[in-house]
């Protein structure tokens, strides 16, 4: 142990004492070129920042944009646009080249839409799990439009998906009996009192974001092996919906499960500890 005297005389001694230096002087330019490299890598190069200004900011607003759907509208649409594409596929539809190109694309963008409202979602977390779901059978029909693949491969590309998002579905529901306020407005920290619910709940999360622990993460790869080289745009769109996936549910599972205990009476440590 340091007494406190002998602290302050040290930290007195390092701030106004001057020790002369016998290393060769740099320039002026060398020498701040230096400081501002050393500042920028504390910084870490200000990448934090970057994302939130150039990736997040742009994708929230976008989904905030997405308002407008509310949770009966995006089922219903959902629900019209599944119908037209099983209607299409199983009658051997024959529209223009031009037309048939485009669709894989557009499907590909309302799976994007779909997951962006997921991933802006703060009411209800039985709808953002649901309409992670929807992505990935938006995908699956993309694809299919793209490409014919065998029924074998669509099944187990979704198979994983239903199952655990059948349990998620099934966890929140029972999870929803006993603590009734949830909402993805907040951080709860549902954790701290129900670690069983919470692993089980993590567990459905892994699976829909193609953990392998389900077929989920095979069907991911032939959904891949489907996309042409040249088709940039829709392997773009397939692999956005992906990571926004991935962001989604485990924002689902954080703001339910993780953080400070919605009432204080766990004990937890704070930010400013």
């Amino acid at each position: 142990m340091v007494s406190p005297s002998v602290a302050t005389y040290k930290i007195r001694e390092q701030t106004y004492r001057v020790y002369e230096s016998n290393a060769p002087s740099q320039p002026a330019l060398a020498s701040r070129l230096r400081t501002t490299l050393y500042v920028l890598s504390l910084n870490e190069w200000n990448l934090d920042q970057s994302m939130y200004r150039y990736l997040w900011n742009p994708l929230k607003k976008i989904g905030s944009r997405l308002g407008v759907l509310t949770v009966m509208r995006t089922f219903t649409l959902f629900g019209c646009i599944m119908i037209l594409a099983a209607v299409l596929l199983v009658t051997n539809y024959h529209l223009p080249n031009t037309i048939n190109i485009t669709i894989p694309f557009l499907f590909g963008l309302l799976a994007v839409g779909m997951v962006l409202k997921s991933f802006t979602e703060r009411r209800n977390p039985f709808a953002a799990l649901l309409m992670v779901m929807m992505n990935h059978c938006l995908i699956a029909v993309a694809v299919a439009f793209n490409e014919l693949y065998e029924i074998r491969e669509a099944i187990l590309y979704l198979s994983g998906i239903l199952i655990a998002g059948g349990l998620g579905y099934y966890v929140l529901w029972r999870f929803k009996k006993i603590e009734p306020h949830l909402d993805l407005g907040q951080f709860h920290g549902h954790s701290y009192k129900h670690p069983k619910t919470a692993f089980a709940f993590l567990i459905a999360c892994l699976g829909l974001t193609g953990f392998p622990i389900t077929p989920t993460f095979l069907g991911e790869d032939l959904i891949f092996s489907h996309i042409h080289e040249y088709q940039i745009g829709l392997a773009t769109l397939v692999a956005l919906s992906f990571v926004l996936d991935g962001l989604a549910i485990i924002r689902i599972y954080a703001r339910l499960f993780l953080g400070p205990h919605s009432q204080s009476i766990h004990e937890m440590g704070y930010r400013s500890s």
